[in-house]
């Protein structure tokens, strides 16, 4: 939280452009935002095979203004071939397929 506040305060001054985030849930962007912070964007899994932000947090981001950066949309290579031989270049060893995120609700 005192980071996104230092990091609006600084974007105020001119200092840097913009704030964002990585792999914040709903509850805590809202938190950060309810507190002042200007928070433009926050990168995220998500993918075809991993919906979960399309129940709760696009609405809020939508209401907010606020940029949804998704990252491992070919769901770690899966959807293009990787574990099953096919799509070589999308392998686990260099897309990162096999990483875990278990999280209930983002």
């Amino acid at each position: 939280m005192d980071a996104a506040l230092f990091l609006t305060d600084l974007k105020a001054a001119g200092k840097i452009k913009a704030v964002g985030l990585t792999n914040f849930d709903t509850k805590h962007v809202a938190e950060m935002v309810d507190a002042g912070a200007e928070i433009a964007t926050n990168q995220i899994q998500y993918s075809l095979l991993d919906r979960r932000p399309e129940k709760i947090m696009v609405p809020y981001f939508r209401a907010n203004g606020i940029g949804l950066l998704p990252y491992g949309v070919v769901a770690g290579g899966l959807l293009v071939g990787g574990g099953t031989g096919a799509g070589a270049g999308w392998s686990a060893g260099r897309c990162g397929a096999g990483v875990s995120h278990d999280r209930s609700e983002v």
